[in-house]
């Protein structure tokens, strides 16, 4: 008997045995692939949606057990007997006793089956052993066997109704599995994943009542990141299981028709740095083909940033800055995901928003676009609609209102707000603004509205955050010097970032509560200029997070001669605690990613819902 070892110890990972792979789409081909893929919740409409196959899934990958040292994998009796199940002290296996639920379906779909909450009572409910289909244990849906045809009736991509005449009266049965599993404390500063060789034939995955991700391929692995949902001690698992997709439609062949978690179920833990796939090759083979050597080709890590310190891996977010050439970008798990690049783009993205609906709205100073991220096309997106700035006016921030409506400041002479529907374009309103003498340029780039369908807007002129109604009235204004980005907080407070480096928060009566100054406060962000280097602060938006931290973005530049150097890359963003640690940086001037200056920070999992958005009598 010929055996393989393979051992990766630079990373203090190895690789043993049980090498096999996996498809995974992420529906790269709906024009909504982005907006699928932030989601937060599950859509049942997902089971019948041909281009939606993983959310949430682990790229495909060669399947391999981790170690956390040479000597632990030798010392495995696996290691020798490659057929007995691992003892690596990286993987948990949740095969076993599961608590389960059965439930019918209909003609019309399957039946409710909302038991992913964390605090569910789940002890009258029956047990399984998990894996098994769930037919072998004789208390829920007949096995069926086809020859030709499919158990249900045939209306791709729906897989719904079964053939009652056959004994298929519980239609798209739906089987939902919890149990509890806890979490090794030696695994506190590793990636986790939860691990499913095989499910029959969809499923859903929540941890800790929150969702994880959904799989379809009955035969094929799928694999979920669960880092961000776990917690020490004891967590709930729950996987909701559905008897048939419109993948069944793919599986019309001579065989048994069976349901549920069917192969193994496990946990890993990897280091945050890991090889997260391989190939092997055949090298040197002899002209008898008796003999040959093997190389072994490591493909990516997971997380490639660790060795510049970029900040790329703890948040997905999307991006966007003022620049000559139009970029924009959407980094998920340390990587440049999406990428907008319009270099013939006239004047600079001042304010681009990510929609619920993975659509993009921005403002490059001469004109308003929307946009689709499309991998299918030839430039990566799709243009919604489209609108150029008159002559003599800049365009530098908006908000959407509703599915139908924008609401845009239109910077000049006059100084106006303007109400348009879209994609038609049609004025609705119009709303003189009082200013000065500042130009087109000089008046104001950032603008938002509030819960009470008021505009908040940052003004150069007048060194203040300032409320109007949707009639150009003043309501309230916060003096701050150099006010650039605005937010109204949950709180009714005002955030008020300033590009002279500090960001301040205001009561509504205009009491400052909190201030932090990136000067006195924040780390240093050069730049490189004769004779050496200097600080450059310029925040341009700041947002609170949902933890109660801060970030701050910082904007460099780029039609400056003093530029960013990249042996002292200059700081774009920071996360700060209340008490003004910074906790959390982003440089990120290099492979694998150049993100540019920063203006727009958003992160993936706070997308802006248009539809809760309004402006006076405009919803």
């Amino acid at each position: 008997m010929k055996k393989v070892s393979l051992l990766l110890l630079g990373l203090s990972l190895a690789f043993a045995f049980n090498v096999g792979v996996f498809d995974v789409s992420y529906g790269q081909n709906s024009p909504n692939a982005d907006a699928v893929q932030n989601s937060t919740e599950f859509n049942i409409r997902w089971i019948s949606d041909q281009r939606v196959t993983g959310v949430k899934k682990e790229a495909a990958h060669a399947t391999y057990i981790p170690y956390s040292s040479r000597e632990a994998l030798t010392s495995d009796e696996c290691y020798d007997a490659p057929w007995l199940d691992s003892n690596s002290d990286l993987v948990t296996s949740l095969n076993g006793t599961w608590k389960f639920r059965w439930v019918k379906g209909t003609k019309e779909g399957p039946g409710p089956s909302e038991f992913q909450a964390a605090d569910l009572d789940d002890s009258e409910w029956d047990d399984i052993r998990v894996p098994m289909n769930w037919e072998m244990t004789g208390k829920y849906n007949l096995p069926t066997y086809n020859n030709t045809g499919y158990p249900f009736h045939n209306h791709p991509p729906y897989a719904t109704e079964g053939y009652e005449e056959h004994g298929i009266v519980d239609h798209n049965a739906t089987g939902f599995y919890r149990r509890t599993f806890d979490l090794p404390k030696e695994w506190s500063n590793k990636e986790v994943f939860v691990h499913f060789d095989g499910v029959y034939s969809c499923c859903v995955v929540w941890v800790n009542g929150k969702f994880c991700g959904y799989s379809q391929g009955s035969n094929t692995d799928a694999e979920f990141d669960i880092t961000s949902a776990i917690q020490p001690g004891k967590n709930q698992l729950s996987v909701r299981v559905y008897r048939w997709c419109d993948g069944s439609y793919l599986e019309g062949q001579d065989m048994w028709r069976l349901s549920g978690i069917h192969r193994d179920v496990y946990l890993v833990a990897k280091p945050k740095t890991f090889i997260r796939d391989h190939y092997l090759t055949v090298a040197d083979q002899s002209a008898d083909e008796l003999s040959y050597k093997l190389r072994f080709t490591p493909i990516s890590t997971d997380i490639p940033t660790a060795k510049n310190d970029s900040g790329l891996d703890k948040f997905d977010f999307f991006y966007a800055g003022e620049r000559p050439d139009h970029k924009m970008f959407i980094v998920k798990d340390g990587r440049v995901v999406w990428r907008y690049d319009d270099p013939e783009g006239r004047g600079e993205i001042s304010d681009a928003i990510l929609l619920s609906d993975g659509h993009i709205l921005m403002a490059h100073q001469y004109g308003i676009r929307e946009i689709v991220p499309d991998l299918n096309s030839e430039d990566g997106y799709s243009v919604v609609w489209k609108m150029e700035t008159p002559n003599g006016y800049e365009i530098h921030s908006l908000q959407p209102i509703g599915t139908d409506k924008i609401l845009y400041v239109q910077c000049g002479r006059p100084f106006e707000a303007v109400v348009m529907e879209i994609p038609s374009m049609k004025e609705l309103k119009r709303i003189p603004l009082p200013f000065r003498d500042g130009g087109s340029h000089g008046q104001m780039r950032n603008m938002r509205l509030t819960k009470d369908g008021t505009l908040l807007l940052g003004s150069f002129e007048y060194n203040a955050a300032i409320e109007f109604d949707s009639n150009g009235k003043e309501l309230r204004r916060w003096e701050c010097p150099g006010a650039w980005g605005v937010e109204e907080l949950e709180n009714g407070n005002i955030l008020v970032a300033s590009n002279r480096g500090f960001v301040r928060e205001f009561t509504r009566d205009g009491e400052k509560v909190w201030e932090f100054d990136w000067k006195k406060q924040g780390p240093p962000a050069f730049v490189k200029v004769d004779g050496g280097f200097r600080s450059n602060v310029s925040g341009q938006k700041a947002h609170r997070l949902p933890n109660g931290d801060t970030m701050i973005t910082n904007w460099q530049n780029p039609w400056s001669r003093e530029l960013s150097d990249p042996l002292v890359p200059a700081i774009q963003a920071i996360e700060t605690t209340p008490d003004g640690d910074v906790v959390w940086k982003l440089s990120a001037w290099d492979a694998p990613a150049d993100l540019g200056p920063s203006t727009t920070i958003q992160l993936l999992d706070e997308p802006v819902d248009r539809a809760k958005l309004r402006f006076g009598e405009f919803k």
